[in-house]
């Protein structure tokens, strides 16, 4: 009962929050790309808090309406998602379910689905790109027909990880170094 009530705590703290953004873009004249890159700085906040179990559902993750018609070439966010059709929560917590015990892949599916990261991103890494106790991971390359070069979108960027996702991975590294020795 205590873990619900805090968790509508948050939930709530999260609307009033989310509504003093609105009116300070309206009042302040924000761009509409500086209200994009700020929801998405929020979403990304509630995202992790999500993973840590604080809250349920992540609000700024909720797609926005578009007004008028969409400019030519665009795809609606009903195409993208029935072109995407990412993995629902029940297919992707069996997925992670059937890797628990799995060292080699375990590790992998979490960080693919924690992280939003590419398949090939992911290949890549490297321990050093790895900061565990921050919780954060340096995406500078990626794997392609077989060769390591630069990411899709030719950027470095860093990723947060969740505590599940750092202790997994972790265990991972402290695994392999015992098998270097």
């Amino acid at each position: 009962a205590e873990k619900y009530e805090a968790t509508f705590q948050v939930q709530q703290k999260v609307r009033d929050e989310s509504g003093k953004v609105v009116k300070i873009s309206v009042e302040h004249k924000l761009s509409r790309n500086t209200v994009r890159l700020i929801r998405a700085c929020l979403s990304a906040m509630l995202g992790e808090a999500v993973d840590d179990e604080l809250i349920k559902e992540n609000p700024a993750a909720v797609q926005s309406r578009r007004r008028g018609q969409k400019a030519m070439g665009t795809v609606s966010g009903t195409e993208r998602q029935k072109a995407i059709r990412p993995f629902t929560d029940n297919e992707l917590k069996t997925i992670l379910e059937s890797t628990v015990g799995d060292s080699e892949y375990g590790p992998l599916f979490l960080l693919l689905a924690r992280t939003g990261m590419r398949p090939g991103e992911a290949l890549a890494l490297n321990w050093s790109d790895l900061d565990f106790s921050n919780r954060k991971i340096l995406v500078e390359r990626a794997l392609s027909g077989g060769v390591i070069g630069t990411t899709k979108t030719d950027t470095i960027r860093t990723i947060d990880m969740s505590r599940e996702l750092a202790t997994s991975l972790s265990h991972l590294y402290k695994m392999r170094e015992a098998q270097t020795l």
